[in-house]
């Protein structure tokens, strides 16, 4: 009897042993992906971001009402009238981006196979400082936030990733 006790003891032992191992193994293996994960959100985001470069910094500095001879920051788009309703293929310059509908970004690793990654877009106007302003400056502040995928459930990427960059028009 008391040679049952000592192996069940010891069995029991090895089995916490190899427990704490195959955690261990499983946290390292999920801090790898999570990292992976967020080398490709910071792709996505850097990539929308580039989109969002293209687009000019202002609808009244695309039809030329504000100009470099006739800057009046107080003629470009008030920030209650940022966001438009549509997708952000349907953005037509910068402030539009703000609280669209998260776009669903899809990063491949092999020609079939690849994440989703979802992106949502807040714009500001700030100061020089780089404080929110109520009203319209020469200055405009994108955060892009990148949230990724899950896989039955669990988030392959534990934070979302944020991107912030500043913009004015080329002439200012």
């Amino acid at each position: 009897m008391p040679q049952t006790i000592g192996a069940f003891l010891a069995l029991s032992t090895v089995m916490m042993f190899s427990l704490n191992y195959q955690q261990t193994a499983i946290q390292s293996n999920m801090s790898a992906v999570n990292s992976e994960m967020e080398v490709m959100a910071n792709a996505v985001a850097a990539e929308t971001m580039q989109y969002i470069s293209s687009k000019p910094f202002d609808s009244n500095t695309s039809n030329d009402t504000v100009t470099e001879k006739n800057a009046v920051s107080a003629l470009l788009t008030n920030p209650i009238a940022f966001g438009r309703d549509g997708g952000f293929a349907d953005a037509m310059d910068i402030d539009d981006f703000h609280g669209m509908e998260p776009d669903s970004v899809w990063f491949p690793v092999t020609d079939s196979d690849g994440f989703n990654f979802t992106v949502k877009a807040t714009v500001r106007y700030i100061d020089d400082y780089g404080t929110e302003s109520q009203v319209p400056t020469w200055l405009k502040e994108v955060t892009l936030t990148v949230d990724g995928p899950e896989n039955n459930g669990h988030k392959l990427l534990f934070h979302p990733v944020s991107v912030t960059r500043q913009f004015s028009p080329q002439w200012y």
